[in-house]
Formats: C-alpha cells, sequence, structure tokens
C-alpha cells in the first residue's frame, strides 16, 4: 500500500494555518468501501460484517461496521495474505439464529 494522506481545514477569517505532514508508507492492508441502494443513491446504515475465511464453510467474524451516511466502511488493519469474506446487509428480515451450548 502506498503512503496517503488527506484532511479538510475550515479556516476562520484572518486565520493562518501551518501545517507539517510525515506519513511513512504503510504495509498492514486495509479495506475502505461504500455500499450503494440504487447508482447514484448511498446505503445509510447497511449493516457490514468482515469475516477470516478459514476453510471451506467455516469462518471467523473480525469486526462489524455500519455505514456512514455516504454509505462508506472501513476494516483495518488486515493481515496480508488472508482472505476475507465481506457480508452487508440492510433492513434484513432474516431469522435470528442462536447457537447455545448446555
Amino acid at each position: 500500500m502506498s503512503a496517503q494522506s488527506s484532511f479538510y481545514i475550515k479556516p476562520a477569517e484572518y486565520e493562518q494555518i501551518e501545517t507539517v505532514v510525515h506519513i511513512k508508507q504503510e504495509t498492514r492492508p486495509g479495506l475502505i468501501g461504500s455500499v450503494t441502494e440504487t447508482e447514484s443513491v448511498p446505503a445509510q446504515d447497511a449493516f457490514v460484517a468482515l469475516f477470516e475465511v478459514l476453510e471451506e464453510n467455516k469462518d471467523r467474524l473480525v469486526a462489524t461496521a455500519y455505514t456512514d451516511r455516504d454509505g462508506r466502511f472501513i476494516f483495518g488493519p488486515l493481515e496480508a495474505g488472508r482472505l476475507y469474506l465481506v457480508r452487508i446487509s440492510k433492513n434484513s428480515e432474516k431469522l435470528r439464529q442462536i447457537e447455545q451450548n448446555v
């Protein structure tokens, strides 16, 4: 992954802003994405789950997030060379499953 930086500023009247940005190359992977309901409408509050694929039909939940108002989500840092599965749902009416060990 290459080095990258971005930030916003909103200067006040007569204000002078000085900044120095030091950035080093990041070697850890990350996932940044967005979810849309249609081509141009972001899916706010969609549920995003990140699973590490351990073997066929066996996954381990790594992290969860809800999309922001622009439909964006982010996960990281991730482990290089690992296989991940991303599941996204919004307004799901899926039957809730609970596993209990007695």
